[in-house]
């Protein structure tokens, strides 16, 4: 989430040499691809929405209902869903007992995406 989206990509096609695609969720969204490949997603909505500007990783999940089931089991805390969206997925956000917060993903991956394969994220720390 960025509160500017255009200062965003700026910023990381300076730093990382990502370059930038609108998607079909509108002029707020982008993607960020490394040689053809989509490595990240970069909202505009954090104004609109009043939430924090901030990373938030997304984890792969077979069913989002047990995820959350076991968010809450482990003193985690679920802020949205597990929720449909029209793409075809299942999604919720939440925190771990820190505070981190991350999102569950049950659902299709667009085909061009490299979850699951290939170099992983080399850090993410709180």
């Amino acid at each position: 989430m960025a509160r500017d989206l255009e200062a965003s990509q700026r910023f990381y096609a300076a730093v990382v040499g990502w370059s930038f695609r609108r998607t079909r969720l509108g002029e707020g969204f982008s993607v960020a691809r490394v040689d053809g490949s989509p490595v990240a997603g970069i909202g505009a909505l954090a104004g609109d929405l009043e939430v924090a500007v901030a990373w938030t990783p997304y984890f792969a999940v077979d069913d989002a209902d047990v995820a959350v089931s076991r968010i809450r089991e482990r003193s985690g805390t679920v802020a949205v869903g597990p929720v449909s969206f029209p793409i075809g997925g299942r999604g919720a956000l939440a925190a771990d007992v820190d505070g981190a917060v991350f999102g569950i993903w049950e659902g299709p991956v667009a085909s061009d995406w490299r979850v699951g394969r290939g170099p992983a994220p080399a850090w993410l720390e709180l």
